[in-house]
């Protein structure tokens, strides 16, 4: 039993612990158990996995709280989970990042877990860590990913805009030179009058806060940073995404019929994400509708809280729809119908909707043209960050 006992890490006095043990030893995930009936819930065995994981040899974790893994980065709320199962005396499972001797960060999915004794009694915690590091940078790599290709999408769509962008800014700096104009003009009557000089300046400012609004939602839109959720009120968020497209509505002669329901309840998400997902399925409302009859081009864009209890936004067309059989590969990254476009559009679409905790949907209208739309979860539902 002392050569079991020096390679798998047992304190002193667990000479009397089963030859299971053995197994434990050679297990590929790391072990530990811990003594709750001891002053400070001490460390009491650790399998060779664990001095492999964590860099760690016996003598130096035995008898010592594994808090000796935290470090500067540990989630303060991970770790009061786990406070919280051990005074339930309850199972918990989840994903926390450690550190080794060395301090290098791992993350590592715990599992820890009660061992009841005879008198029915919690004595000690076995806690399995798994590690799962590389899965984490995976994830981190695919979510900046994906951040990258949303952020392409949006500058793709911001690009097709441009015109009507550049008309939107240039309408108020022609007003506000055709008022500079006309101050210099009443500059030189005598006297002057001030009252009429004025209401010129009001105007110049008017227009300037016109034109400088219209810049910001373009560089607050196409900006690339992280995610950052907030409350929002998703009539709000339609109405600004609408009034950015309005111009180009209108230059491709759309009737729009908006209905957004009164006093929806607030959200919680990622603004710009959310309105690059709102702007997208009005681009292609849009395009879907080039080779429709001018009378017959209607845009409906709608917001109402579901029976579900979600609140939800569709946007209909009348255009050519979708043939059958490419309906199940719409959301398929790089699939398109049309002559231009990566097709990425729907997909990276989904997947904000799904980080959001809702759910992107299609339907086909009975007459013609399509409906696409989306449901959210409304304030106080948990979204999934990134």
């Amino acid at each position: 039993m002392a050569e079991t006992n020096q390679r798998c890490g047992l304190s002193p006095g667990y000479q009397s612990v089963p030859t299971q043990l053995d197994v434990i030893d050679v297990m590929l995930n790391g072990v530990i158990l811990l003594d709750i009936r001891l002053t400070g819930e001490p460390i009491v065995y650790v399998n060779q996995r664990f001095c492999e994981l964590t860099g760690y040899g016996p003598e130096q974790v035995l008898g010592r709280n594994p808090k000796l893994l935290h470090g500067a980065d540990t989630d303060s709320d991970t770790i009061a989970r786990i406070n919280t199962a051990v005074a339930k005396s309850s199972e918990i499972t989840c994903e926390i990042l450690y550190y080794k001797s060395d301090r290098t960060p791992f993350w590592s999915l715990m599992q820890l877990s009660p061992v009841v004794a005879r008198d029915g009694k919690v004595s000690h915690y076995v806690v399995v860590l798994v590690d799962i590091t590389h899965q984490k940078r995976t994830e981190t790599e695919m979510a900046a990913l994906r951040s990258d290709l949303a952020h392409l999408s949006r500058v793709t769509m911001a690009n097709e805009l441009s015109g009507t962008l550049a008309h939107q800014i240039n309408q108020p700096l022609a007003a506000i030179l055709a008022n500079a104009q006309a101050a210099r003009t009443l500059l030189k009557a005598n006297p002057i009058d001030l009252t009429q000089f004025g209401e010129i300046i009001q105007d110049i400012i008017t227009d300037n806060k016109i034109a400088s609004s219209v810049v910001q939602r373009l560089r607050t839109f196409i900006r690339k940073g992280k995610s950052a959720t907030e409350l929002l009120k998703i009539d709000q968020l339609v109405t600004e995404i609408i009034e950015f497209t309005r111009e180009n509505l209108t230059a491709n002669h759309l009737q729009l019929h908006i209905d957004l329901a009164d006093n929806l309840p607030s959200i919680r998400g990622d603004k710009v994400q959310l309105q690059q997902v709102v702007l997208n399925l009005i681009n292609n409302a849009c395009e879907a509708m080039e080779n429709t009859p001018l009378e017959d081009r209607l845009l409906h864009i709608n917001a109402f809280l579901s029976d579900s209890g979600r609140v939800a936004v569709r946007i209909s067309d009348n255009g050519e729809g979708i043939l059958p059989e490419d309906e199940a590969k719409i959301f398929q990254a790089f699939f398109t119908t049309k002559n231009r476009g990566l097709g990425l559009g729907l997909s990276i679409c989904r997947s904000i909707i799904e980080k959001h905790g809702g759910r992107l949907f299609f339907d086909r209208k009975p007459n013609g043209g399509c409906v696409f739309g989306f449901d959210l979860p409304v304030m106080g539902l948990e979204i999934h960050n990134e």
